[in-house]
This record gives structure tokens, C-alpha cells and sequence, in this order.
């Protein structure tokens, strides 16, 4: 998404001069690097759920490599949710 972009759909939400510079701070943080935002429709709802799915399985006796199958993610993924 191009900045004027961004600030076109934040503007929307809190007005044109506080988005101006939210926009600003962004850009200077994260400017040309990809960064996953949540859509916010159920998404992070759904990992919650998944990676609770993940830890409890893993309780249970599931291998890494079982649960990296069954969830449809990496191994490293598995790692990074039982390790959070």
C-alpha cells in the first residue's frame, strides 16, 4: 500500500492532521520493509485458538513434526508457539 494511501484510509478513521503524522511515525519505523497486519476478521481470534490447539495437542504427546503436518505450518512455527 502507498503511504497517500494509508493516510487516505486513517484519515477516514481519526482525521487528516493525526493521521498525517501516525502515518509518519509508520513510514519512519517500517518504511520499506513487509510487515503482516491481521485483516482483523477473526484472524488473530483464530491463531489464538490454533496456537492453543498447538500447546495443548503438544501436552498430549504430539510430536513438532505431527502438529507441524496437522496445522498446515513449519516446524519453526510449532517452536514459536510453544515457546510463547
Amino acid at each position: 500500500m502507498k503511504k497517500e494511501q494509508l493516510e487516505a484510509i486513517v484519515a477516514q478513521a481519526i482525521g487528516q492532521d493525526l493521521a498525517q503524522k501516525v502515518v509518519e511515525a509508520i513510514v519512519d519505523e517500517w518504511g520499506g520493509s513487509l510487515e503482516h497486519i491481521p485483516t482483523g476478521n477473526g484472524q488473530v481470534q483464530a491463531r489464538s485458538a490454533r496456537n492453543a490447539e498447538i500447546r495443548r495437542l503438544f501436552r498430549a504427546g504430539v510430536g513438532v513434526e505431527s502438529l507441524a503436518e496437522r496445522f498446515r505450518v513449519s516446524q519453526k512455527t510449532v517452536y514459536r508457539v510453544l515457546g510463547d
